[in-house]
């Protein structure tokens, strides 16, 4: 087993990736996945290898806009189901000491990840996700750990995002507040978030 960055030296395997039946829909071609952007310099990807089969890949992309740049991160995240064991080690051991190298050398300090609205078991497995990462410090530079110990959020409205409304998880300040954007209404959603974090006016809840 090994844990790589792609290049183009891994094309024939991300083609049989796209291919194989666990792989989810949004990461089935080029365009969807985004293969062009893992190039360093707009994004990073990780791959996960065993058996030359890609078994988890996790990405994350560099957004540029309102003349403020940040880092979207966990972008395409994936582990294979017969892998799902991995999940944890793939995550703690592999994916976020690149993350946070690649982030330091581009002097990213503003990360966010997205939730689907739908997918509210995903937004809440991110927080309890959180938590753990901070456990595994161990494994990440200096600037990962600065990172994982800053102030991190759940934005009080879900906001416009690849041409859907979705919920935001970020450190430090969300740099794109004139998005559209609406208000978190959901009672369920509420009444967890609520019970489980203290809520911050205009950053949101703090996990």
């Amino acid at each position: 087993m090994e844990f790589v960055a792609y290049d183009n030296q891994y094309l024939d395997l991300l083609e049989k990736y796209f291919e194989h039946p666990d792989t989810p829909i949004n990461n089935r071609n080029h365009k969807i996945f985004k293969t062009n952007l893992y190039n360093y310099d707009d994004g990073i990807c990780g791959l996960l290898i065993d058996n030359r089969e890609i078994i988890a890949v996790n990405t994350a992309i560099v957004v540029e806009e309102d003349n403020k740049i940040s880092c979207k991160c966990t972008h395409r995240l994936h582990v294979r189901k017969d892998y799902s064991y991995l999940s944890a080690k793939f995550m703690d051991q592999y994916w976020d000491p690149l993350l946070y190298s690649w982030a330091h050398n581009k002097k990213i300090y503003n990360m966010y990840a997205t939730v689907n609205v739908g997918n509210e078991s995903v937004l809440f497995w991110m927080t309890k996700r959180h938590k753990k990462r901070k456990s595994h410090l161990h494994y990440v530079n200096n600037f990962g750990k600065d990172i994982l110990n800053d102030k991190w959020y759940i934005y009080p409205y879900k906001v416009l995002e690849m041409y859907e409304l979705q919920y935001i998880v970020y450190n430090n300040k969300f740099p794109y507040t004139s998005r559209d954007k609406e208000k978190i209404v959901d009672k369920t959603v509420i009444d967890y978030l609520n019970k489980s974090f203290n809520f911050i006016p205009e950053f949101g809840w703090r996990i």
